[in-house]
């Protein structure tokens, strides 16, 4: 189902954006 698929992705897309936010985030309160 090609609707799965997208979904999927896009999940995987936002965990991913989320982990990377999280850790500019931390770099900048230890700065």
């Amino acid at each position: 189902d090609k609707n799965k698929d997208f979904k999927r992705k896009a999940d995987e897309f936002l965990s991913s954006l989320n982990k990377r936010m999280r850790k500019l985030s931390d770099e900048l309160c230890r700065g």
